[in-house]
C-alpha cells in the first residue's frame, strides 16, 4: 500500500513539473511596453505626438474628470505616453489650439 501511495505522489509531482515546463510564460520572454511620462508643455513640441493627443484625448474627457491634474494615456510610435497637465493647461491646450482641421481632399471643391 505504501508503494502505491508513493507511486501516485511521484506521478503527480512529475505531471506538475511537465505542466510547468510547458507553460507559455516560461518559454517566451515577457514583452514590456515602453512607457514615457511627459508634461503637456513638452508634448506639444512634438508634432506627431501632438496629433496623437488630438486623436486620442478629448476635451470632454478632461472636463468629466475635472481633476486638478489630469493624466492622459496616449499611444504613439509603439510607446505609451503619460501626458500630465493641470486642468487649466488642458483647457488652454484645447481652446488655444483647437482641434486641428481635417486635411482637405484633393480634387474636391470647397463650395
Amino acid at each position: 500500500m505504501k508503494t502505491i501511495k508513493l507511486s501516485v505522489v511521484a506521478a503527480v509531482v512529475a505531471l506538475m513539473m511537465v505542466g510547468v515546463v510547458n507553460a507559455q510564460d516560461i518559454k517566451e520572454r515577457p514583452k514590456f511596453r515602453v512607457g514615457v511620462s511627459i508634461s503637456l508643455s513638452a508634448a506639444v513640441n512634438d508634432p506627431g505626438l501632438l496629433k496623437a493627443i488630438y486623436q486620442q484625448v478629448s476635451m470632454e474627457q478632461v472636463i468629466k474628470a475635472h481633476l486638478h491634474v489630469y493624466i492622459a494615456i496616449v499611444h504613439y510610435n509603439g510607446k505609451v505616453y503619460r501626458i500630465t497637465g493641470t486642468f487649466d493647461q488642458w483647457m488652454d491646450f484645447f481652446l488655444r489650439d483647437g482641434v486641428p482641421a481635417k486635411p482637405k481632399e484633393r480634387g474636391k471643391s470647397t463650395l
